[in-house]
């Protein structure tokens, strides 16, 4: 991954299901001196020049941990497409490094960060767009922090978390939602009519598998 830090005006990168991908090689990518891990300076790659990168995606790289995502947020700040799904290494800690630091997100993908839970989202950059946040450990106050912190937000998939009524209200907020999936969830049919009442534009609701809906599936 070292020679990759000299395509300087490289914008969109995807490593996708790397299974020897480590957090060395992500660091030795993205900074100088790569023998003095932690210290060197971001390479034009990833901060600086005009070959800066804007879409990164590390899905399913299952030996990437937070340091990683420690070294994205040092480097990658201006990225706005983010991928690092599939994830059960990755935690809160090294995601809230991320969110503090790349405030222009547009598009986050976080479907099956198995350790990601609420504290993490306090620092959603209100420039989402696309979030997906599938399969993690997100409750009723996560699903608030999103309804507060994202008020563009256009799609969003929380299915398979533990979010009830409390916390899936509040997205009908959202007026700019057009997708949304809350399927697996502690939902209602109270969450039904907040989304009717509040989301009259939604293209796409998804709702599979709610065991709380007094009226099945829809």
């Amino acid at each position: 991954l070292r020679d990759l830090g000299r395509c300087t005006a490289l914008q969109e990168l995807t490593i996708a299901t790397a299974k020897k991908i480590t957090d060395r090689g992500i660091h030795d990518m993205l900074f100088t001196n790569p023998d003095d891990i932690g210290r060197g300076f971001p390479r034009a790659l990833g901060g600086a020049g005009a070959g800066r990168l804007r879409s990164l995606e590390l899905a399913n790289c299952e030996l990437l941990r937070d340091d990683s995502l420690l070294f994205i947020a040092r480097a990658c700040r201006d990225v706005v497409s983010l991928d690092i799904s599939l994830s059960d290494n990755f935690t809160s800690r090294g995601v809230s490094a991320v969110l503090e630091s790349c405030t222009q997100l547009t598009a986050l993908d976080l479907l099956g960060v198995a350790r990601l839970d609420d504290e993490a989202l306090q620092f959603l950059p209100s420039s989402l767009r696309s979030l997906s946040l599938a399969a993690c450990k997100i409750g009723d106050a996560g699903a608030r922090e999103i309804a507060n912190r994202c008020p563009d937000l256009r799609a969003l998939d929380i299915s398979a978390n533990m979010v009830s009524d409390e916390g899936a209200v509040p997205l009908a907020s959202l007026a700019s939602l057009r997708a949304l999936s809350l399927s697996w969830t502690n939902i209602t049919d109270t969450t039904l009519e907040a989304v009717a009442s509040g989301l009259p534009d939604l293209l796409v609701f998804r709702v599979r598998g709610n065991p709380q809906r007094r009226n099945g599936e829809q």
